[in-house]
């Protein structure tokens, strides 16, 4: 068993409240994967969206929406995530790819092959997901890349 400590730094302008840390530990397998990735920010700027995944024995899949305003972070962990993937059988991690109206956010296997479009689910304040409804608009993330 190892422990491991993650610690990111968020830096943002001089203007708006300097830096954020935010600290998290796991304790797990000797030589598991760990996946950092920031898909992008909400369409009022105000968020910034990622996804923190650790493999091994005791994996786990946690969702970053840090508040440039509130200068604070929300790490939710996705909850029964993986057996959603697996049905899927499209990409083997999440991605964020937008919010609701109601500003829960909206993830899908984080891949570039074209299934990720069918496979989006909306995740409530406790991590649970559910399918997200065909027809059912969200906003997308401004990101760096385009899919």
């Amino acid at each position: 068993m190892c422990e491991a400590e993650y610690t990111l730094t968020i830096t943002s302008d001089p203007g708006n409240g300097g830096d954020y840390d935010f600290l998290t530990r796991s304790i797990g397998d000797w030589g598991r994967r760990v996946s950092v990735h920031m898909d992008g920010f909400s369409r009022d700027g105000q968020h910034v969206f990622g996804v923190l995944s650790e493999g091994g024995a005791y994996s786990f899949t946690t969702v970053l929406n840090y508040d440039r305003m509130a200068l604070r972070a929300d790490l939710i962990q996705i909850k029964e995530g993986l057996p959603r993937l697996r049905a899927a059988n499209c990409g083997a991690s999440f991605a964020v790819v937008g919010t609701t109206d109601e500003g829960r956010v909206v993830l899908e296997p984080n891949t570039a092959n074209a299934c990720h479009i069918e496979h989006r689910w909306v995740m409530d304040l406790d991590g649970n997901l559910r399918d997200l409804a065909k027809g059912e608009s969200f906003s997308s993330l401004y990101s760096a890349g385009a899919r």
